[in-house]
């Protein structure tokens, strides 16, 4: 909210000041709730949002400025994680990844879904053809992996990370695939 009022209230000299404010803002907002032993990550999901729902100059340029971050952020995600994985890992931890898929895909995601989306006010409810698009659409996100990736530096095993990543690597494999064909299905 204080970044809100500040870009608000002043009129920075360069349209890029603002850009810089921001990610100057969202930085701090990971690093003081870290520093009070919180959640970073936390803070600066609830910070974009917060930021995101808000009235502000320049918000086009904000969002385009972090559509890139995030670009490049998923590519060094992803080749970090072409570093971490070890395909030969990857049999023994099969099983147990298409059972959570399969939990997730039918079971766990749907409910959510339907939990969140479906009981809308009057005329603004989703149909049950776009809750079900919904549910599909899967897991290929890089932060589950980043999780994953934490957990495992935090001194968990190395299993764990071998699961998520089969879980993405189904789910991309599945249901992204697949996606365009269900999207018309649904209409």
């Amino acid at each position: 909210y204080v970044t809100i009022f500040i870009l608000k209230q002043f009129k920075f000299g360069s349209d890029g000041f603002d850009t810089l404010f921001v990610l100057i803002a969202a930085v701090i907002s990971y690093a003081f709730p870290s520093m009070l032993g919180g959640n970073g990550y936390l803070s600066v999901y609830i910070f974009g949002i917060i930021l995101g729902n808000s009235s502000i100059r320049n918000k086009v340029t904000l969002v385009h400025f972090f559509d890139g971050i995030t670009g490049l952020a998923q590519i060094a995600i992803f080749f970090l994680l072409g570093l971490l994985v070890v395909p030969s890992e990857l049999p023994g931890v099969l099983g147990i990844s298409v059972a959570i898929f399969l939990f997730l895909s039918l079971v766990s995601r749907p409910a959510t879904v339907f939990a969140l989306f479906g009981f809308g006010r009057k005329g603004k409810k989703s149909s049950v053809r776009q809750l079900l698009l919904v549910s599909f659409a899967g897991v290929r996100g890089a932060s589950s992996i980043v999780f994953a990736i934490m957990a495992v530096v935090g001194g968990a095993d190395n299993v764990i990370f071998n699961i998520v990543f089969c879980i993405c690597l189904i789910s991309v494999a599945l249901q992204a695939g697949l996606l365009p064909l269900v999207s018309k299905k649904l209409d």
